[in-house]
């Protein structure tokens, strides 16, 4: 009887061990995310689980399917002869088991111990067993996982080296896998979008096969996405990471735009919070991560806190602003049953407007249309449907058409209520971001335009990232024809800078600008300054010969092609040792 009853305990778990495996649970389709509850950084609040319920209540509310969780080494093992202390992040775990949000979950950090990042064979090795015990252990919760923080700077990597940070990827990719095979690691997501960095550590430092997407966090020192060419440089993001014609694919984990307590500064936020997602949507961006959802340091939030605090939004008086009212509406439209919205194109004929059309939920009886107008340019545009449609801006306010007629400027607009198939004329061909040769690429090159603030729009005074301020900067009448002009004068060392531009290695660009010395001596130069995609690191230039005398205007030229590492190029008007004054006007970069 006792063998009987062993063969048929042997035969049921041989039966149990050849049953096939459950496919593990499909990664929540939605491509909408926030960095939202933060509990980390709460960890000494003592309602601090509270007040992850209030914040998950206003995700959920958003339409926002997805998070950023964060655990950091020390955060269960300050001391690496310890065993690990899984106490605070089981319950962190538990907030998104409880909820329909999805997170992905970063890992980095080192022991207190340390005085540096994992840098050595062993000390990887002892990284990666973290990475393994922390998957291992939260598999179930978290299926997306990000290696490290912006390793392409200095506040995060000290100095950054794409040798040792991917190292450090191909250690943690495969101690991921061996906890959970069906995982998606991320390469660590970069500060500003570093194509040299990347390319690097995925080619250079075999870095392509330990990961299973590539993030960035593509701020902007530019204004919004429109002018911070946003689809251009998504395009060279997918381009540097890209092997035998196939693309990693692309996550953005942060991005965002600051506000100050000003009415103006939050209602341009929730212009650029509709634009960011819809032009990465367009783009094939996976999941992107508004940076933050409660304010902090400069204001980053879409939620304020009591009396306009930026405390990550745990107190418990907050204030949606207009950016959060702005992308419920747009999550409504896209995703209202949180599944990826189809991306048809973008409608011919929008004069210059950017117009997309979309599928909501992927789902052919719900088209979407997304309109704006870059750079506060006004346009009409007819809707290929005259009737019955519903129109409503990233301000909340209801838009009137006029036999499908809609007036669009740079707020957003979403238009609903389409018939199935009244988009079918929609081409991804017609992206209006391609740039055509001869193009200008400068935003405002003809010095006309202000901004909110009644200064010069998309010009800065100085020489980015410092300098160039000791002297007299002016935007004044009497420039070319009846316009205004870039003044400088009285300059020991003064300037004027462009935003940043993006631009492509092995291209040629040529910056042409008119000039009018007014009894100028010392330096003054045009410049093509070009930096690396973090947007900090100044590369090299390509400057004009030096303009002097006293004359009416005359055209200056620069060509050159930008190094390697190149991916922004900054237009600079300079003058040094100069007692006099000199003016600039109708300025254009031109690539090819």
């Amino acid at each position: 009887m006792k063998r009987l009853l062993a063969l048929a305990l042997l035969c049921a778990v041989s039966a149990v061990s050849a049953a096939p495996a459950s496919a593990p649970p499909a990664i929540q389709p939605s491509p909408f995310g926030i960095d939202g509850l933060k509990p980390r950084f709460g960890k000494d609040l003592p309602n601090l689980w509270t007040v992850e319920d209030e914040l998950a209540n206003y995700m959920t509310d958003a339409g926002l399917r997805w998070d950023r969780a964060i655990i950091q080494w020390d955060d269960v093992q300050p001391d690496v002869s310890k065993p690990f202390d899984w106490t605070f992040t089981d319950r962190m775990a538990k907030v998104y088991g409880q909820r329909p949000i999805s997170a992905y979950c970063l890992l980095m950090g080192r022991p207190s111990s340390w005085k540096a990042n994992p840098h050595t064979p062993e000390e990887r090795a002892q990284f990666a067993d973290f990475v393994y015990e922390t998957v291992k252990r939260y598999k179930g919760t978290f299926r997306v996982w990000e290696i490290w923080n912006e390793p392409n700077i200095p506040a995060f990597w000290n100095p950054p080296s794409a040798e040792d940070y991917a190292a450090l990827l191909k250690a943690s990719y495969a101690a991921a896998k061996r906890a959970d095979p069906t995982c998606t690691v991320l390469s660590g997501g970069t500060s500003g979008v570093d194509l040299g960095w990347i390319r690097r550590v995925l080619f250079e430092q075999g870095g392509w096969d330990a990961c299973d997407a590539v993030a960035i966090h593509p701020y902007s020192m530019g204004g919004g996405p429109d002018s911070q060419g946003l689809s251009q440089l998504l395009r060279m993001t997918r381009a540097a990471a890209a092997k035998g014609g196939v693309s990693k694919p692309i996550w953005i984990t942060e991005v965002g735009w600051t506000t100050d307590t000003t009415p103006q500064s939050e209602l341009r936020q929730a212009e650029y919070i509709d634009q960011e997602y819809c032009i990465a949507l367009a783009n094939g961006v996976v999941k992107t991560f508004w940076f933050t959802m409660g304010d902090w340091s400069e204001r980053w939030g879409i939620i304020a806190g009591k009396d306009n605090t930026p405390d990550w939004g745990f107190t418990s008086t907050k204030r949606p602003k207009p950016a959060y009212y702005a992308l419920k509406h747009l999550t409504e439209a896209l995703t209202p049953s949180g599944k990826r919205p189809t991306f048809l194109g973008y409608l011919p004929n929008a004069k210059g407007a950017t117009a997309m059309a979309f599928l909501a939920d992927g789902d052919p009886k719900q088209p979407v249309a997304v309109l704006w107008s870059p750079f506060g340019e006004k346009r009409v545009l007819a809707m290929p449907q005259a009737t019955g449609l519903h129109a409503l801006d990233a301000h909340g306010k209801t838009v009137t058409s006029l036999d499908g007629n809609v007036m669009v400027t740079e707020v957003p607009i979403i238009v609903t209520g389409f018939q199935p198939g009244a988009l079918k004329s929609a081409s991804k061909a017609a992206d209006p971001s391609v740039r055509k040769p001869s193009v200008n690429l400068l935003r405002n090159g003809d010095m006309e335009r202000p901004d909110d603030g009644g200064d010069v729009a998309f010009w800065n005074h100085g020489a980015f990232p410092n300098g160039g301020k000791d002297g007299k900067t002016e935007w004044l009448t009497g420039g070319r024809g009846l316009g205004r002009a870039l003044s400088v004068s009285a300059a020991k060392d003064a300037a004027w800078s462009g935003v940043p531009v993006p631009v492509q290695p092995g291209k040629a660009y040529t910056l042409k600008v008119w000039a009018k010395p007014t009894a100028a001596a010392g330096e003054n130069k045009a410049i093509i300054a070009w930096y690396r995609g973090d947007m900090w690191g100044w590369l090299s230039q390509a400057e004009s010969e030096p303009v002097e005398g006293t004359g009416d205007w005359r055209e200056i030229t620069v060509t050159a092609k930008p190094p390697e590492d190149a991916v922004f190029a900054r237009i600079v008007f300079t003058s040094k040792d100069n007692p006099g004054a000199i003016l600039w006007d109708d300025a254009a970069l031109t690539e090819g």
